[in-house]
């Protein structure tokens, strides 16, 4: 029996069709899967961006809890390395704390206010003592600064300078509702 040309025809467009149409279901399911994939590496890529922004707020001011009772230690520290009289310093005084705006992400930031002041300091001592303060203090950032005339003229000028430093945290980051101390 020869088959005809048309039935040879038929039955390999057949083979042939039934072959694209297992590929194209494969091709199909490939594609889902990838779909899927992409999703899942997409959420993957949203939730290391929420950590890493998170793990940069927390960085940003030492580790974003309450600033300890150290302010006063902190002046110290600073005199110290500015090589400035530790007799120099006046003190601290907290000012406040204050809710911040909720930045969307639902955690509440708090800021603590405090003020120190320093006295009869020179240009020099003034500026050695503001580049320590800046090199060392990671939570406290000057918020303002009012350097005043006290005495004497020239190089022999001498001013009283008070600072008024913040630190922002995240409420409830610590145990303790200290304030800013001497």
């Amino acid at each position: 029996m020869t088959m005809r040309p048309s039935i040879l025809v038929v039955l390999l467009v057949a083979v042939l069709g039934f072959g694209v149409m297992v590929e194209a279901r494969r091709v199909a399911a490939a594609e889902a899967e990838v779909a899927r994939q992409l999703s899942a590496l997409i959420g993957t890529r949203e939730t290391i961006a929420s950590i890493e922004r998170h793990e940069g707020l927390r960085q940003t001011v030492e580790e974003r809890r309450h600033p300890e009772n150290d302010l006063g230690e902190r002046v110290l520290d600073a005199l110290a390395s500015a090589d400035v009289d530790e007799a120099r310093f006046q003190g601290v005084s907290a000012l406040g704390d204050q809710t911040l705006p909720d930045a969307g992400d639902r955690i509440e930031r708090r800021r603590q206010l405090a003020s120190m002041s320093l006295d009869q300091m020179t240009v020099a001592e003034v500026g050695r003592f503001l580049a320590a303060w800046r090199g060392a203090n990671t939570a406290w950032h000057a918020d303002g600064l009012d350097v005043r005339h006290t005495t004497g003229a020239g190089s022999a000028a001498r001013f009283t300078m008070t600072m008024r430093v913040s630190a922002i945290y995240i409420a409830g980051s610590s145990d303790s509702n200290a304030e800013a101390g001497s």
